[in-house]
């Protein structure tokens, strides 16, 4: 993409990141030059996690866990 040729490459995978002063030296002004992100993935990220630690800690889940543990993990032989 040439609008990030001149961004450095400690901001190439963020370039939102970077300080508005070097985003007007290098030409990439965000918003502008470059368009802003769709997601914040930081807090996306955490939100999910949030979700999935909460969905594991009910009784449902943990009785489906063990359901799952005791037909495959178990290596006690059947009778």
């Amino acid at each position: 993409m040439p609008e990030l040729a001149r961004v450095p490459d400690d901001f190439l995978a963020e370039p939102e990141t970077m300080p508005g002063l070097l985003q007007a030296m290098v030409g990439c002004r965000i918003g502008s030059d470059y368009p802003e992100p769709i997601v914040a993935h930081r807090t996306a990220y955490r939100q999910a996690q949030e979700r999935i630690f909460g969905l594991r800690a009910t009784a449902e889940a943990r009785a489906e866990a063990r359901a799952v543990f005791v037909k495959h993990g178990s290596r006690k032989r059947r009778r």
